[in-house]
């Protein structure tokens, strides 16, 4: 019995992926897969679907770099592979990214999971109603510290994406500073692919310095566990003064 629950926990703990660059081992999902093509090119799998051997990068442009200079792809797919571009490569899992993200935010508004506007987010987090929150890259510093400590201080966890603009598709065309989505199963996709997102943009925008850290740790993802479609009601914490 105590054995089958020891595997029953595996399973739910999930599968890895190991990056060819750097050998770290990463949770499924959080890396970029490629695939090799008959004639020796590199395809990259944005959706992770394509059949066959596949290698996985961590989000992160030094990664990238390095498995082309050290052929890392010939060895992982132990077959000649055509040298490729890190950042044209880079690039494309990037905007396949973002794509994806503004994907599980359409499905969210069309399903009347998305919560728009500042005050309804900040609403959402203290009735425990939000899952997830991301805030626009261009907020107002005032909005986006006020948010930031209110969902930090209810374990909601917390992304910066996007541009108001950009958010506006989700907002009549106004442009959206913030929203939140209260269904836990497209918080977490959505969290992971943002994830990987904010670690892959920063280290292309870092090429210069020294990359940005991309260790799968951003903004509380890990917090989110519980299985179903909406969080569970928190308590409403005391507002001071």
């Amino acid at each position: 019995m105590a054995r089958r629950a020891e595997k029953r926990a595996g399973r739910r703990a999930g599968s890895f992926r190991t990056c060819v660059a750097c050998r770290r081992r990463r949770p499924h999902g959080y890396t970029y897969r490629v695939v090799r093509s008959a004639d020796g090119q590199l395809l990259p799998d944005l959706f992770q679907r394509l059949p066959g051997r596949g290698a996985h990068l961590c989000p992160d442009l030094a990664c990238f770099v390095r498995a082309a200079e050290r052929n890392a792809f010939g060895h992982a797919f132990r077959a000649p592979v055509a040298r490729p571009d890190p950042d044209a490569l880079a690039g494309r899992f990037l905007d396949a990214s973002w794509s994806q993200c503004r994907a599980l935010l359409a499905t969210a508004l069309r399903a009347g999971w998305l919560i728009a506007g500042n005050d309804e987010v900040v609403q959402a987090i203290r009735a425990g109603r939000a899952a997830l929150c991301l805030l626009a890259e261009d907020a107002s510093p005032r909005s986006t510290e006020r948010i930031r400590k209110l969902a930090a201080g209810c374990g909601t966890p917390f992304f910066r994406a996007l541009r108001k603009a950009e958010l506006a598709r989700f907002h009549h065309g106004k442009p959206l500073a913030a929203c939140a989505v209260p269904h836990r199963g497209v918080a977490r996709s959505l969290a992971s692919e943002l994830t990987r997102a904010i670690a892959l943009r920063d280290s292309l925008a870092d090429r210069d310095g020294p990359t940005a850290p991309a260790d799968g740790s951003t903004d509380g993802l890990t917090r989110i566990r519980v299985r179903g479609k909406l969080p569970p009601t928190r308590s409403k914490p005391a507002q001071a003064g």
